[in-house]
């Protein structure tokens, strides 16, 4: 693995893993469990990738920019320049969507094209999306909201009050679960999709910031505690606590849960009982 791994994707028939020290990507082959490439991308040491239409997404931080990877080459194949200090990113709705955290804005990229057709302002700096074929959703950290944007429009449809939303966010048909990130908070938010409002807060005993869904539990990666909690959707609880020497980011698939482990510079594969 390189330095610093940090956030991760599944996708392709891959495990990705963007190293935030050395400003790579790394390819996990999941049958062997060995990095089969390492990719070199934008500058930046902070910044968060995704998978959709086919292709890994990065955000370069320091760049201002976000790597197009195709998963056949294993090469960027655009580079692209967004917003101020990139972070969150996801795709849906025929599009990838970045959060610029000081620009306070949304890029909207044409996958097809790759190029910015849209730079929509927000109320102050974003730190996480999410994207599905009918809504976007952003977290803004500052002012304790997650926005409901119309992706064909760009314009805002619902703003819900939440405690926190300094980590990320992850959709389910039904729900957007959101960490905190923020220090002080250890909760992890449930959004009603439908009613548009914070239906639970489950306590998980430490500031969250990577989540995933995936093996019918909601998985949230605590740096604080160093530990990755499972979350049973049906009752809004913790049903597990997994104790590591680090957690920051993690993901689902291929029949395991994957964290990065920023301490070590190694990505855990688990799996854990149904």
């Amino acid at each position: 693995m390189g330095a610093g791994p940090g956030a991760i994707a599944v996708g392709g028939g891959a495990v990705w893993v963007k190293n935030l020290l050395d400003e790579t990507v790394s390819r996990i082959d999941p049958s062997t469990n060995k990095v089969v490439a390492t990719i070199p991308i934008g500058r930046g040491q902070f910044g968060y990738l995704t998978y959709g239409e086919r292709a890994v997404w990065a955000t370069n931080n320091d760049a201002n920019t976000v790597s197009r990877i195709d998963p056949r080459t294993n090469r960027v194949v655009a580079t692209i320049r967004v917003g101020s200090n990139p972070q969150g990113i996801a795709v849906g709705a025929g599009a990838a969507w970045v959060a610029n955290h000081r620009s306070a804005s949304l890029s909207r990229i044409d996958t097809r094209t790759n190029r910015v057709t849209e730079t929509i302002g927000l109320p102050s700096d974003p730190q996480a999306v999410a994207a599905d074929e009918s809504a976007v959703w952003v977290g803004l950290a500052g002012d304790g909201l997650v926005l409901r944007l119309d992706p064909r429009s760009g314009k805002v449809a619902a703003r819900i009050p939440v405690d926190g939303a300094c980590g990320r966010l992850v959709l389910s048909p039904d729900a957007v679960w959101v960490t905190s990130g923020c220090e002080d908070d250890t909760t992890v938010i449930r959004i009603d999709r439908r009613a548009e409002e914070a239906a639970a807060e489950v306590d998980v005993g430490g500031a969250g910031l990577g989540i995933a869904l995936g093996l019918g539990s909601v998985w949230a990666a605590l740096p604080s505690t160093g530990s990755v909690v499972r979350i049973d959707p049906k009752k809004n609880a913790v049903a597990e606590t997994i104790s590591l020497e680090a957690a920051a980011f993690v993901a689902v698939g291929h029949g395991a849960v994957w964290v990065s482990n920023d301490a070590a510079y190694t990505v855990l594969r688990l799996a854990p009982g149904r």
